[in-house]
C-alpha cells in the first residue's frame, strides 16, 4: 500500500491557536480531530 503524503502549509497549523477568528480556529479545530481519526485507524 502507497503511503499518503500531505503537505500541510504552517498557517494550518498556527491557525488551530490563533483565537483572532473563531470560526476559523474550530474549523481548523475540526480538521485536525478529523486527520487523528483517520490516522489512528
Amino acid at each position: 500500500m502507497k503511503k499518503l503524503k500531505i503537505f500541510l502549509d504552517t498557517s494550518v497549523y498556527s491557525a488551530r491557536f490563533d483565537n483572532r477568528d473563531p470560526n476559523r480556529q474550530k474549523m481548523t479545530q475540526d480538521f485536525w480531530d478529523t486527520m487523528m481519526t483517520i490516522i489512528l485507524k
